[in-house]
């Protein structure tokens, strides 16, 4: 490639700002686990001081040995440590089980294991038929209660709801207090709702807690150096926060709706079958204004976007206005020459990248599981169940790509972060938050209000406009990220260095976001001047897991992510054909096998519109 030479985009009251905004979002893994043993040193962006990020090392430590005793959960009588009985702290690349992380489970991680005890007593909202007689008091100490305690947990919507089972999930609002948050129930609801990775059926909670056969194995943290040198080097290299919050104390799709919308449409628990087949908008995410999501706010700013992703569908999918020829793939492959590969391999100053904005989703095997293997575990979006290696040779070829071709490198800032915790520890408590004030206020399952974040996880802010080897300390959230691209696009990065007709300038959309949160103040440096990054070559992963089914679709009805992706795979499949009805076809699913139908032919459809509309044929 010809040497090119860059223009800094100029633009008032900076020296430049970067055009190009890349978000990739990973799955399912909190701060500490990641990084708390990290020892990572660097400069606070405020005080200019040389400091540890906020982890669980003894202060001034770098040792990754070295963990400070006082981080402990305590589980029938017994406490755990970060670093087991036998000395080796080092979490496996692969978990033996998925760590819960539904509301439920998360109040018992935070709040203690009695939360959830305290829960079922003050529960009133059931009416007579459904309560409960004689209940041993073991039943309150599971999350969820076995099935041996019939009834199950089920959903519900609201007070009058009789639900699927013979009892309903309490409502917030019939507690008269709840525990404060201390983080003291990792291991409880680790232990509580413990089931085997190959009888994961995509995010549903098992109707079978077996033996848990490592209780402390949820408060380990990686040895990032050793163990994860790619995202310990961007974290060294570039900008970590480290008290950066996941939006909602709930699981992926939650989390991942407030990172695209700034609000979760009032879920706090994943969506079941019942509430998406009754969207008003079809297969696609009931939000009090349908298009009050970033990917519309930048269509009326006149700002180009895509969706990039390694599955079938992304879960970006279930926003209005999200279609066929939105979604790209990350990797080149025969049917699809608009790749993120490609594009970036292609571009020139005088042939640009030709996206300011691109958001990147990760394969999370949900949906290509085919039955033949524990689902997520061929995936590389870092989901407990999968490798976690296989998710840094994506985050590194990414990075690799981009860095690669100066046009884009000199012009561009890279947001790496994980949607939610994944169950795992962390130490920090989360804060209060400012609800979002859409519609509906409170949480649709669990009666939650918003008001407060997350578990801890991971951003790292990877641009050539921020100065090296930083640490943030300051309060973020995900909302902060789009709150950033507000203020980017209102100061002219996407437009030549010009402020934007008023017509085209953003406003943020929902309560939760905070002009005093954005990340814009980051971009202080010429990046013309910032060192080329070598960056460190990827453990290589395990072989992928035998096959150990058959291909049968397991017996029941979809339940979890599953739902999630096949409401993404209905909605975009309706945009190549639009004789498809999806919330008929959601409707419809009352088997798995009905599902992998779903995603079969919803693939067909969306290979064949992507193929015809760039000329090339499926193969």
């Amino acid at each position: 490639m010809a040497k090119i030479t860059s223009p800094i985009i100029k633009c008032d009251g900076h020296a430049g700002l970067p055009k190009y905004v890349f978000v990739i979002s990973m799955e399912n893994r909190s701060f500490d686990h990641l990084f708390g043993r990290s020892g990572i040193t660097g400069k606070d962006i405020v005080t200019k001081e040389r400091k540890s990020v906020n982890g669980v090392l003894k202060a001034g430590s770098t040792d990754p040995m070295d963990i400070d005793p006082q981080y402990t959960n305590t589980f029938e009588g017994k406490t755990y440590r970060i670093a087991p009985e036998n000395g080796n702290p080092d979490p496996p690349f692969i978990m033996p089980g998925d760590p819960h992380h539904e509301y439920e489970h998360i109040l018992a991680q935070v709040c203690g294991g009695n939360a959830c005890k305290t829960l079922f007593k003050e529960f009133k909202g059931a009416p007579d038929s459904q309560k409960l007689v004689d209940i041993p008091e073991s039943f309150y100490d599971t999350v969820p209660p076995p099935p041996q305690c019939n009834p199950f947990w089920v959903r519900y919507c609201a007070a009058t709801s009789v639900g699927q089972g013979t009892i309903l999930r309490p409502r917030l609002e019939d507690l008269s207090a709840r525990p404060a948050p201390d983080n003291s129930g990792f291991v409880h609801s680790w232990v509580k709702s413990y089931s085997y990775n190959a009888s994961e059926l995509g995010g549903d909670v098992p109707d079978k807690a077996v033996h848990c056969p490592d209780p402390q194995l949820i408060m380990r943290c990686f040895n990032t150096k050793m163990q994860l040198p790619i995202i310990y080097q961007l974290a060294s290299q570039f900008l970590i926060c480290d008290n950066f919050f996941s939006s909602t104390p709930g699981p992926t799709g939650p989390n991942r709706f407030f990172m695209m919308a700034g609000s979760s449409a009032g879920y706090d628990a994943s969506p079941t079958s019942g509430e998406m087949t009754s969207w008003e908008t079809g297969s696609k995410l009931p939000l009090a204004d349908p298009n009050a999501h970033i990917f519309s706010k930048l269509d009326k700013a006149g700002v180009k976007w895509c969706i990039y992703g390694d599955d079938n569908f992304p879960m970006a999918g279930v926003l209005n206005g999200i279609n066929y020829a939105s979604y790209c793939d990350i990797y080149n492959k025969a049917t699809n020459h608009g790749s993120l590969q490609s594009r970036l391999k292609d571009a020139t100053d005088k042939n640009p990248f030709p996206y300011n904005f691109v958001w990147i989703e990760p394969d999370y095997d949900v949906a290509s599981s085919k039955w033949r293997h524990p689902m997520y575990s061929t995936g590389n979006s870092m989901h407990p169940c999968s490798d976690v290696r296989k998710g840094e040779q994506l985050i590194a070829d990414i990075f690799n790509w981009i860095h690669d071709n100066k046009s884009v490198w000199e012009n561009c800032v890279i947001f790496l972060t994980w949607d939610e915790h994944g169950g795992f520890y962390d130490h920090v408590i989360a804060p209060p938050a400012p609800p979002p004030g859409d519609s509906p206020p409170i949480g649709r399952c669990w009666s939650f209000k918003f008001d407060r974040f997350g578990a801890r996880v991971p951003c790292i802010v990877i641009s050539p406009f921020i100065e090296s080897n930083l640490i943030d300390s300051r309060e973020y959230d995900h909302v902060s990220i789009l709150q950033t691209v507000i203020d980017l696009n209102n100061a002219g990065a996407f437009n030549g260095g010009k402020a934007p007709a008023a017509a085209r300038m953003m406003a943020p959309w929902t309560k939760r976001f905070r002009k005093d949160k954005s990340m814009v103040g980051l971009f202080t440096q010429d990046p013309a001047k910032y060192p080329k990054v070598a960056l460190a070559t990827p453990l290589e992963p395990a072989p992928l897991p035998k096959e150990i089914g058959d291909g049968t679709p397991p017996a029941g009805r979809p339940t979890g992510n599953m739902l999630l992706f096949a409401a993404a795979a209905a909605n975009m499949r309706a945009s190549a054909d639009p004789s498809f009805d999806p919330s008929a076809a959601l409707a419809s699913l009352t088997s798995y096998e009905a599902a992998a139908n779903l995603f079969s032919q919803s693939a067909q459809e969306v290979d064949s519109a992507q193929a015809k509309e760039s000329g090339t044929a499926v193969v």
